[in-house]
């Protein structure tokens, strides 16, 4: 029932947001959907000790914020930390874009993590269809960020043709601290 109930509250949060959002995509760069792109990955334009309204954290005992203490590249980066004991076991934070205009095509999504504390740091990509139900989602297995400097992690994904909505994210697993900058989703092919 908790999982149900998550679910419905990360759903209802970030439809909400996205109602008006649609994906840019420039003649030049149309196969890569980042902050340039307008989409919601970018931390480099939002105040430090925010984080960018397109970006939730459904799990509780965790919160997260830009912070510019530490980034991969340019100015700032997103901090999920945890703050008292997780109710799932692990961290969230995610966003997602319209599922339309990467329907049916391989992306990419690659995303600059350092793993602060946690056990097992990794990113996860979902697409929720038309229908209601869950199509293609990869969320690394145990094949996590271990701690240290800034690593890439990398998913690709063939998008469900019926996709609405093409969710991804980085999780603290277990207990911990990340870091997350440079988040990208490519268009292969």
């Amino acid at each position: 029932m908790k999982e149900i109930t998550l679910t419905v509250l990360v759903m209802t949060s970030l439809v909400a947001v996205l109602g008006s959002q649609k994906v840019h995509s420039t003649a030049k760069k149309a196969d890569l959907y980042t902050s340039k792109d307008r989409v919601p990955m970018d931390f480099e334009a939002v105040a430090t000790g925010k984080l960018p309204k397109t970006w939730v954290v459904p799990t509780q005992g965790y919160v997260a914020e830009v912070i510019d203490w530490d980034k991969a590249s340019g100015k700032k980066c997103a901090h999920l930390k945890q703050v008292g004991k997780p109710e799932h076991g692990f961290g969230n934070l995610m966003s997602a874009v319209k599922g339309k205009d990467l329907a049916g095509k391989v992306v990419e999504y690659s995303v600059k993590v350092k793993n602060l504390s946690s056990p097992l740091a990794r990113i996860w990509m979902r697409v929720d269809r038309t229908n209601g139900e869950v199509g293609a989602f990869d969320n690394m297995g145990y094949n996590g960020v271990k701690m240290g400097g800034w690593q890439e992690a990398k998913i690709r994904l063939r998008i469900d043709k019926d996709a609405k909505y093409v969710m991804f994210g980085a999780m603290a697993g277990k207990s911990g601290d990340i870091l997350i900058d440079d988040v990208q989703i490519r268009v292969i092919r």
